[in-house]
């Protein structure tokens, strides 16, 4: 047909960031609150980690997934003191400087 153009392929399929999550090596991250045993995980999203700095409940929320509503309902306080420690052990166990806070 005239004035039709075939859509080009593109030349590659460009970075494969699903084969970098695939590979992601190191191991969730277990805690204990309340008598309880918590999972944080291995490679946290970004959207979490950003979401820490601006609502630091909101981000550990997202960071937890399921487990947060058994998390929130634990009786025990969840001080400014716990959640610090708990970022800093976290970083640590990341091999990280910085996640949220």
């Amino acid at each position: 047909m005239p004035g039709r153009t075939t859509p080009k392929k593109p030349a590659s399929s460009g970075f494969d960031l699903d084969a970098v999550a695939r590979d992601a090596d190191g191991e969730p991250f277990p805690f204990t609150f309340g008598g309880e045993t918590w999972t944080l995980p291995a490679n946290p999203d970004m959207r979490a980690v950003d979401e820490l700095t601006k609502d630091p409940m909101g981000g550990l929320s997202r960071l937890l997934g399921d487990q947060w509503e058994a998390f929130e309902a634990v009786p025990q306080v969840f001080g400014t003191r716990e959640f610090a420690a708990l970022l800093d052990a976290y970083q640590s166990h990341l091999g990280v400087d910085s996640v949220g806070g």
